[in-house]
């Protein structure tokens, strides 16, 4: 029973609130103060005196004063859709003319809040939301905004790091607003996945690694400088991490997959790469690296699972920008237990090369040309600091 009365009396309690906050601001609207006189539309006037608690006469009053300038006109415009605002809190059309009257008198805050209330409660008008939303992430009020926002738990916040990513426009500045965003929740593997690529192509290899590191929601405990280079995880989309192409007995002259090695005791994973002999179309694997200026040696293992050419394929170590290669000394094979043979190679990065992409070709264009035929296993592929 006083449970019931408890609840009785806090729902009469916002009923007069409420009444209260409606009262006020209609006498406002019906009866402005003399000394601050506001022309006000007949209209939605009218309709409001008929309909006293319909939201959308509120939001029309507002619109109509909108053409004023007077200072009178202002506050009864900012009266009507506070009064319009309570009534509809979520309505989109509401959230949207807040949104415009925030922007309108300079108040970026408000704007931001407003536009990003919307992305929420209106999946129609999100990709609008998200658009105007972009054009103010080098605004001073940004920061504070996404700050604001990140801790209490921004649930769209991938959603608009993916569009920030995608519009032309707002690539260049997708990589700082993520790497913001990094440092407080894990970033969507979609979402950094975009800006990765982004940040590469304009040659920002080293901050995209940064990214990969602080933003990815999981990591290996041990990372070597080349990712996932025994293959036991599966390739997680980044680029950097493997990217296999998968190919095709009809299409790209080869079959590859990261399987478990058969006849292995313990099962570990090698990338298996079997031959159709027909042309080879395009790079087998391929990962980008972020090494640091200095030496370094580059070594894999191999394995003949069914006969074909010897050292028929090559991986080949590129700068990204220029495309030039870092390997230009002589290769060295050392045969170890298994069937393995160990291929190793000493390079150097200059600070002229910031950022590598590392692939498995045909080691000519003959070969990729003629196609070749066999299986061949791959196993250990890493890059060791001399």
């Amino acid at each position: 029973m006083n449970g019931a009365k408890y609840f009785a009396a806090i729902c009469l309690i916002g009923l007069v609130v409420g009444t209260a906050f409606l009262f006020n601001a209609w006498r406002f609207i019906l009866s402005p103060d003399e000394r601050d006189p506001a022309p006000v539309s007949p209209a939605p006037l009218d309709y409001l005196k008929m309909r006293p608690f319909d939201a959308v006469g509120h939001l029309a009053l507002s619109e109509s004063l909108a053409s004023t300038a007077s200072e009178a006109s202002l506050a009864l415009q900012n009266r009507t859709l506070r009064a319009a605002a309570f009534l509809a809190p979520t309505d989109p059309q509401i959230v949207r003319a807040e949104a415009a009257l925030a922007f309108s008198q300079g108040d970026i805050p408000g704007t931001l809040d407003n536009l990003a209330k919307l992305a929420v409660i209106s999946p129609r008008d999100r990709s609008e939301a998200f658009d105007a939303l972009s054009k103010f992430v080098t605004h001073p009020a940004w920061q504070d905004f996404a700050a604001a926002r990140l801790k209490a738990g921004w649930n769209e916040a991938d959603d608009f790091l993916v569009a920030l990513c995608n519009r032309p426009s707002t690539t260049r500045y997708s990589l700082a607003v993520a790497t913001n965003f990094a440092r407080y929740h894990p970033i969507a593997p979609a979402a950094s996945h975009c800006v990765e690529r982004r940040a590469i192509a304009a040659g920002q290899v080293q901050a995209a690694y940064q990214l990969r590191l602080n933003g990815a929601r999981t990591l290996p405990a041990r990372i070597g400088y080349v990712f996932n280079g025994d293959f036991e995880l599966p390739p997680s989309g980044s680029a950097f991490d493997w990217a296999v192409e998968s190919g095709g007995d009809y299409r790209e002259g080869f079959v590859a997959a990261i399987r478990p090695e058969i006849g292995s005791e313990k099962l570990s994973r090698v990338l298996s790469v079997r031959f159709t002999r027909r042309p080879i179309g395009s790079p087998i694997a391929r990962q980008i690296l972020a090494l640091p200026t200095g030496r370094y040696q580059f070594s894999y293992l191999n394995k003949l699972a069914a006969p074909m050419a010897e050292n028929a394929l090559v991986w080949t170590l590129t700068c990204v920008d220029s495309g030039t290669s870092v390997i230009v000394e002589k290769w060295s094979d050392s045969i170890e237990k298994g069937g393995w043979t160990r291929h190793s190679v000493p390079f150097v990065v200059s600070d002229k090369c910031q950022g590598q992409s590392l692939s498995l070709n045909p080691k000519t264009k003959l070969i990729a040309l003629e196609g070749l035929q066999g299986t061949l296993l791959i196993d250990d592929v890493r890059v060791e600091k001399l």
